[in-house]
């Protein structure tokens, strides 16, 4: 059994050290049933604290990562949406205002362009102050921005209302923020 382990291992370390040295781009395949490109596309740049996903423009031109961590020293600590030209493999990062050291909300999972390009959305949440009642606060919703040539800019944010919970369920003790019988979407 130590053997097979030693003989997979060895496999996959001279497969990849091959694949490191192969300058003509070929697929290798991975008992994983995945592939290895080599070369890899693309290469390593910095991104904002934590990207948690990524959406491609329609036309395939950008993609916008959403930077879900606590920020960078560069953004003052805010959240952000980072845009990749991936035809010049440039990356513009776009802290948000709202999303800052003190802030209520964060970024959630949700990220996706409008079908003609023009526009991002992103998930916002809040535990804290779910419905967005105090001065600075978004509550949950959906930030929508402009996106034109890789830049994006604030549009409006769509709120979600806490939803109305189905009879004798109940919320955990943490996310009792809203009233009685609903529940933080």
């Amino acid at each position: 059994m130590k053997r097979s382990w030693f003989l997979v291992i060895a496999w996959l370390l001279g497969t990849t050290l091959a694949a490191q040295n192969s300058k003509a781009p070929r697929e290798i395949p991975l008992p994983t049933s995945k592939n290895l490109n080599s070369p890899s596309p693309g290469k390593l740049g910095p991104t904002n604290s934590f990207p948690v996903t990524i959406a491609l423009t329609p036309d395939g031109r950008y993609a916008a990562l959403l930077n879900f961590g606590f920020g960078t020293q560069q953004t003052q600590a805010r959240q952000s949406i980072g845009v990749l030209d991936l035809a010049t493999n440039q990356l513009t990062d776009f802290p948000e205002d709202r999303l800052g050291e003190e802030a209520k909300q964060s970024y959630f999972l949700g990220l996706a362009f409008g079908s003609d390009g023009k526009s991002l959305y992103a998930s916002i949440g809040s535990i804290t102050d779910p419905t967005g009642a105090k001065p600075k606060d978004t509550g949950n919703g959906i930030a929508v921005y402009s996106f034109e040539q890789g830049k994006i800019s604030p549009k409006t944010f769509l709120k979600i209302a806490p939803q109305t919970l189905a009879a004798g369920r109940k919320t955990a003790f943490g996310l009792r923020k809203v009233a009685t019988g609903s529940a933080i979407p």
